[in-house]
């Protein structure tokens, strides 16, 4: 942990925010009485805040199948002439 003054934090704020960035927490006091914390925000994956969580209606082996039936499908029909 950082312990920095106010004048401190005004004179080189970009600094701190870089070793914020980087995971350090600072410490903030003003005539020596700590006043403010600062710390980096948890990394969140937007995953676990979804309300509705997405289901496969169809199996995933049945997707690849397809997918593999339409490919096939593509190469062996011929590409029509624009006209």
């Amino acid at each position: 942990m950082i312990v920095i003054s106010v004048v401190e934090l005004r004179d080189n704020l970009f600094d701190y925010i870089d070793k914020i960035i980087q995971g350090e927490t600072v410490l903030i006091q003003h005539n020596q009485k700590k006043i403010a914390q600062l710390l980096p925000l948890p990394e969140t994956d937007w995953r676990n805040n979804m309300k509705i969580r997405p289901e496969l209606l169809v199996s995933p082996d049945d997707i690849i199948r397809l997918a593999g039936i339409i490919i096939q499908d593509n190469q062996s029909t011929p590409a029509s002439s624009p006209g």
